[in-house]
């Protein structure tokens, strides 16, 4: 094995550090905050009892919105990252997932 020059190898270690903060930015921007869950849950069981005001109803419609698109985006990351193996040990990922996965850094 060759032997990198000490630049390089400083390059690399802040490679996999930028890396591993922005995944952790990533992920962590995600997923809603447990102060918005529990306001969908409220106005959620309010419009079931007494209704909701017109801004309760806008509120409750945005934070719909963003629930389902942080599922989404959730969701769409989990299956990009699934790798498919078949009992003799192959990978047998559909190939639109590995196009998606790759398509995904190229742009």
């Amino acid at each position: 094995m060759v032997a990198l020059p000490a630049f390089f190898v400083y390059l690399q270690s802040i490679i996999k550090r930028e890396t591993l903060l922005f995944k952790y930015y990533y992920w962590r921007n995600l997923m809603l905050t447990p102060d918005k869950i529990k306001r969908i849950n409220e106005l959620s069981k309010k419009s079931k009892t007494i209704g909701l005001s017109i801004e309760e109803a806008k509120e409750q419609t945005q934070l719909r919105k963003e629930y389902l698109e942080t599922f989404r985006s959730s969701m769409r990351d989990t299956i990009e990252h699934v790798k498919v193996i078949d009992p003799e040990g192959k990978d047998v990922t559909p190939q639109k997932v590995k196009d998606a996965r790759t398509n995904k850094y190229l742009n």
